[in-house]
Protein backbone atom coordinates (compact mmCIF):
# COMPACT_ATOMS: atom_id res chain seq x y z
CA UNK A 1 0.00 0.00 0.00
CA UNK A 2 0.92 3.17 -0.91
CA UNK A 3 3.85 4.59 1.69
CA UNK A 4 2.28 8.05 2.86
CA UNK A 5 -1.55 6.94 2.86
CA UNK A 6 -2.76 7.06 6.33
CA UNK A 7 -5.87 5.45 7.27
CA UNK A 8 -7.43 8.12 9.94
CA UNK A 9 -10.52 7.30 11.25
CA UNK A 10 -12.75 9.06 8.34
CA UNK A 11 -11.02 7.11 5.82
CA UNK A 12 -12.09 4.20 7.10
CA UNK A 13 -15.45 5.46 7.66
CA UNK A 14 -15.88 6.49 4.19
CA UNK A 15 -14.71 2.84 2.73
CA UNK A 16 -16.98 0.51 5.48
CA UNK A 17 -19.60 2.83 3.86
CA UNK A 18 -18.69 2.15 0.64
CA UNK A 19 -18.19 -1.73 0.82
CA UNK A 20 -20.79 -2.26 2.84
CA UNK A 21 -23.82 -0.10 0.33
CA UNK A 22 -21.98 -1.17 -2.91
CA UNK A 23 -25.48 -2.08 -4.42
CA UNK A 24 -26.24 1.84 -4.30
CA UNK A 25 -24.43 4.27 -6.59
CA UNK A 26 -22.96 6.80 -4.05
CA UNK A 27 -22.07 10.46 -4.85
CA UNK A 28 -19.70 13.34 -2.97
CA UNK A 29 -22.74 14.56 -1.72
CA UNK A 30 -24.39 11.68 -0.95
CA UNK A 31 -21.42 10.08 1.26
CA UNK A 32 -21.07 13.20 2.62
CA UNK A 33 -24.25 13.81 3.76
CA UNK A 34 -24.95 10.52 5.35
CA UNK A 35 -21.65 10.34 6.60
CA UNK A 36 -22.00 14.24 8.37
CA UNK A 37 -18.59 15.05 6.19
CA UNK A 38 -18.76 18.64 4.28
CA UNK A 39 -18.58 17.94 0.43
CA UNK A 40 -15.16 19.28 0.39
CA UNK A 41 -13.86 16.38 3.10
CA UNK A 42 -15.68 13.81 1.39
CA UNK A 43 -14.00 14.83 -2.09
CA UNK A 44 -10.79 14.71 -0.53
CA UNK A 45 -10.98 11.78 1.24
CA UNK A 46 -12.42 9.72 -2.73
CA UNK A 47 -9.41 11.35 -4.06
CA UNK A 48 -6.92 9.75 -1.94
CA UNK A 49 -8.58 6.63 -1.90
CA UNK A 50 -9.07 6.55 -6.22
CA UNK A 51 -4.82 7.43 -6.20
CA UNK A 52 -4.05 4.05 -4.31
CA UNK A 53 -7.03 1.95 -6.89
CA UNK A 54 -9.22 1.28 -3.29
CA UNK A 55 -11.86 2.66 -5.19
CA UNK A 56 -12.80 3.84 -9.17
CA UNK A 57 -15.15 6.51 -9.88
CA UNK A 58 -18.50 6.01 -12.12
CA UNK A 59 -19.22 8.77 -14.40
CA UNK A 60 -23.15 8.86 -15.96
CA UNK A 61 -23.90 12.91 -17.47
CA UNK A 62 -22.49 15.10 -15.13
CA UNK A 63 -22.68 12.61 -11.84
CA UNK A 64 -19.41 11.23 -10.86
CA UNK A 65 -20.31 7.90 -8.68
CA UNK A 66 -18.02 5.85 -6.69
CA UNK A 67 -17.65 2.09 -5.68
CA UNK A 68 -15.08 -0.40 -4.02
CA UNK A 69 -12.23 -1.23 -6.30
CA UNK A 70 -12.94 -4.79 -6.38
CA UNK A 71 -10.82 -5.93 -8.83
CA UNK A 72 -7.71 -4.20 -7.35
CA UNK A 73 -5.02 -6.33 -4.69
CA UNK A 74 -4.80 -3.45 -2.82
CA UNK A 75 -7.87 -2.45 -2.32
CA UNK A 76 -9.27 -5.96 -1.48
CA UNK A 77 -6.21 -5.67 1.30
CA UNK A 78 -7.87 -2.61 2.36
CA UNK A 79 -11.79 -3.52 2.55
CA UNK A 80 -10.47 -7.03 4.00
CA UNK A 81 -8.62 -4.54 6.87
CA UNK A 82 -11.77 -2.77 7.57
CA UNK A 83 -14.23 -4.97 7.51
CA UNK A 84 -12.39 -6.64 10.57
CA UNK A 85 -12.32 -3.70 12.38
CA UNK A 86 -16.19 -3.74 14.53
CA UNK A 87 -16.76 -2.17 17.47
CA UNK A 88 -18.78 -4.36 19.78
CA UNK A 89 -20.26 -4.06 23.11
CA UNK A 90 -19.34 -6.22 25.69
CA UNK A 91 -22.01 -8.60 25.33
CA UNK A 92 -21.54 -9.33 21.78
CA UNK A 93 -17.58 -9.51 22.03
CA UNK A 94 -18.57 -12.18 24.61
CA UNK A 95 -21.05 -13.77 21.87
CA UNK A 96 -18.55 -13.59 18.93
CA UNK A 97 -15.78 -15.13 21.18
CA UNK A 98 -18.68 -18.20 21.77
CA UNK A 99 -18.99 -18.74 18.00
CA UNK A 100 -15.17 -19.03 17.35
CA UNK A 101 -15.08 -22.68 17.78
CA UNK A 102 -16.58 -22.64 14.31
CA UNK A 103 -14.01 -20.63 12.60
CA UNK A 104 -12.08 -23.50 11.71
CA UNK A 105 -15.23 -25.41 9.79
CA UNK A 106 -16.19 -22.01 8.29
CA UNK A 107 -14.52 -19.64 5.60
CA UNK A 108 -16.61 -16.75 7.04
CA UNK A 109 -19.07 -15.48 9.46
CA UNK A 110 -20.59 -12.37 10.31
CA UNK A 111 -22.74 -11.14 13.62
CA UNK A 112 -25.67 -9.32 12.49
CA UNK A 113 -29.23 -8.61 14.00
CA UNK A 114 -30.60 -7.75 17.80
CA UNK A 115 -27.56 -8.38 19.05
CA UNK A 116 -25.36 -5.73 17.67
CA UNK A 117 -27.94 -2.79 18.59
CA UNK A 118 -29.91 -4.56 21.66
CA UNK A 119 -26.90 -5.63 23.62
CA UNK A 120 -27.79 -8.21 26.58
CA UNK A 121 -31.41 -7.37 25.95
CA UNK A 122 -31.75 -9.40 22.21
CA UNK A 123 -33.89 -12.09 22.20
CA UNK A 124 -31.65 -14.37 20.48
CA UNK A 125 -28.15 -14.72 18.58
CA UNK A 126 -28.17 -14.28 14.79
CA UNK A 127 -24.92 -15.14 12.58
CA UNK A 128 -24.41 -15.29 8.67
CA UNK A 129 -22.04 -18.50 8.38
CA UNK A 130 -20.04 -19.09 5.01
CA UNK A 131 -18.73 -22.99 4.48
CA UNK A 132 -18.76 -25.78 2.15
CA UNK A 133 -21.42 -27.95 2.04
CA UNK A 134 -19.34 -31.11 2.93
CA UNK A 135 -19.07 -29.15 6.21
CA UNK A 136 -22.84 -29.18 7.06
CA UNK A 137 -22.73 -31.95 9.60
CA UNK A 138 -19.58 -30.55 11.45
CA UNK A 139 -21.16 -27.31 11.22
CA UNK A 140 -24.11 -28.48 12.70
CA UNK A 141 -22.10 -30.43 15.44
CA UNK A 142 -19.99 -27.33 17.08
CA UNK A 143 -23.33 -25.23 16.87
CA UNK A 144 -25.23 -27.95 18.98
CA UNK A 145 -22.39 -27.57 21.45
CA UNK A 146 -22.19 -24.22 21.65
CA UNK A 147 -25.99 -23.85 22.05
CA UNK A 148 -25.71 -26.13 24.77
CA UNK A 149 -23.97 -23.50 26.71
CA UNK A 150 -26.27 -20.80 26.02
CA UNK A 151 -29.40 -19.58 27.49
CA UNK A 152 -30.28 -17.57 24.20
CA UNK A 153 -31.57 -19.47 20.91
CA UNK A 154 -28.34 -19.54 17.83
CA UNK A 155 -30.00 -18.83 14.30
CA UNK A 156 -27.50 -19.00 11.84
CA UNK A 157 -27.99 -17.89 8.04
CA UNK A 158 -26.01 -20.68 5.91
CA UNK A 159 -24.37 -20.06 2.61
CA UNK A 160 -21.78 -21.89 0.23
CA UNK A 161 -19.24 -19.30 -0.93
CA UNK A 162 -21.08 -19.71 -4.50
CA UNK A 163 -24.37 -19.31 -2.65
CA UNK A 164 -23.17 -16.42 -1.37
CA UNK A 165 -22.24 -15.10 -4.84
CA UNK A 166 -25.18 -16.24 -6.12
CA UNK A 167 -27.61 -14.21 -3.41
CA UNK A 168 -25.57 -11.45 -3.72
CA UNK A 169 -26.21 -11.20 -7.81
CA UNK A 170 -29.90 -11.78 -7.19
CA UNK A 171 -30.00 -8.58 -5.02
CA UNK A 172 -31.12 -11.15 -1.97
CA UNK A 173 -32.71 -8.85 0.47
CA UNK A 174 -31.49 -10.40 3.47
CA UNK A 175 -28.20 -11.17 2.49
CA UNK A 176 -27.73 -7.70 1.09
CA UNK A 177 -29.07 -6.40 4.67
CA UNK A 178 -26.50 -8.72 6.71
CA UNK A 179 -23.60 -7.66 4.81
CA UNK A 180 -24.55 -4.01 5.10
CA UNK A 181 -25.81 -3.80 8.81
CA UNK A 182 -23.50 -7.15 10.51
CA UNK A 183 -20.24 -7.17 11.99
CA UNK A 184 -17.54 -9.66 10.13
CA UNK A 185 -16.08 -11.72 12.83
CA UNK A 186 -13.57 -13.60 9.91
CA UNK A 187 -13.59 -14.22 6.69
CA UNK A 188 -13.38 -11.29 5.23
CA UNK A 189 -11.60 -12.28 1.94
CA UNK A 190 -14.40 -14.83 1.15
CA UNK A 191 -16.95 -12.31 1.51
CA UNK A 192 -14.90 -9.92 -0.59
CA UNK A 193 -14.86 -12.49 -3.23
CA UNK A 194 -18.35 -12.96 -3.17
CA UNK A 195 -19.13 -9.72 -3.37
CA UNK A 196 -16.64 -9.03 -6.28
CA UNK A 197 -18.05 -11.65 -8.31
CA UNK A 198 -21.81 -11.34 -7.55
CA UNK A 199 -21.93 -7.43 -7.76
CA UNK A 200 -19.95 -7.74 -11.14
CA UNK A 201 -22.50 -10.52 -12.93
CA UNK A 202 -25.38 -8.18 -12.08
Amino acid sequence: MHERFSLTPNVIRVMDFLIRNFEERLSINTIGKRLGLSPRGAHQILKNLEKIDAIVPERIGNAIYYRPNWEGASGRKMMEFIMLRNDLSKYAQVQAEDLSPLKERTHAAVLFGSVLTKGKDAADIDVLLVYDRKNFGKVEKSLKEIRSLKAKPIHQVAQTPRDLEESIRKHDAVILNILRTGAVLWGPETLVEAIRHGANRQ
